[in-house]
């Protein structure tokens, strides 16, 4: 089970959001809990009793008053309610989430536009603003998930509109054929509308045990029985090419890979 915590000074604002979250999660092939907080104080006794959460958004302004512009400009006159939300504080109270909950994904959320440079200065934190937040909120989340699941080793994928989660320690390799993307898994095997170029640039985040050996083949090298210079074969016997693009670099990581793998003399 994946939890998600919402945090924010907002009423109206977390209504609207729970809404739409749970519109979204139905959708969701995974189980996930949302529990949504007035306060940082009160998710993090949340914390502390329950355990860790894998995403917060954090809600960072007051009423009447916007977070950004309290961070860029920390003299603002007489604000009553300095600490939480307001501007000035929002990165710390990031920042402390982020101390208490390591490796838990804080996504911040404000009413206006982004400065331009702000990612220079909110990294490694995601965000967007409200006013565009329920028409990106279900986009948000998918990238979100997406992410978190690779965390997990896990891939997330839709066939005729269902959603599909699959362990990638399960994958043995992709593979492309048209505009199908297929999964060979060590018991099934999926296809779905999608690109490999694609694929390759998602799982290749975080994830090192798979490898490129062709414009049309993504192989798990736990899953790799042996290989010679232009061809692979894996655990379920399947014998796959490698590209003479991709022969010298999967040459140099296969040599240097030791589990389980021997290199196949030439014929």
């Amino acid at each position: 089970m994946y939890r998600f915590a919402f945090c924010g000074y907002d009423e109206t604002f977390s209504r609207s959001f729970r809404h739409h979250f749970t519109q979204w999660k139905k959708q969701q092939p995974q189980n996930i809990k949302a529990n949504f907080f007035s306060c940082y104080d009160e998710f993090l006794q949340e914390v502390e009793c329950q355990g860790q959460y894998q995403v917060v958004f954090l809600d960072i302004d007051m009423p009447e008053h916007n977070g950004f512009d309290d961070y860029f400009h920390e003299n603002i006159g007489n604000h009553q309610h300095r600490g939480l939300y307001d501007c000035s504080y929002s990165l710390t109270v990031a920042a402390e989430i982020e101390r208490h909950c390591p490796g838990t994904m804080i996504v911040i959320i404000s009413a206006f536009l982004l400065p331009r440079d702000f990612n220079d200065y909110i990294h490694p934190y995601h965000c967007f603003t409200k006013n565009d937040c329920f028409g990106l909120l279900s986009s948000v989340l998918d990238s979100v998930l997406f992410k978190i699941n690779l965390r997990y080793h896990n891939f997330c994928f839709c066939v005729n509109k269902v959603k599909l989660v699959v362990s990638l320690n399960d994958v043995i390799y992709f593979y492309s054929a048209g505009r199908k993307v297929f999964i060979v898994c060590t018991e099934h095997e999926y296809s779905f509308n999608n690109k490999l170029d694609i694929i390759d640039a998602q799982i290749s985040d975080g994830i090192d045990y798979f490898l490129r050996i062709h414009k049309s083949y993504i192989i798990n090298k736990r899953y790799l029985r042996s290989y010679k210079c232009d061809c692979v074969e894996m655990s379920n016997h399947d014998q796959l090419q490698i590209s003479r693009s991709h022969q010298k670099d999967v040459k140099c990581v296969l040599d240097n890979y030791q589990p389980g793998v021997h290199m196949m003399e030439e014929m």
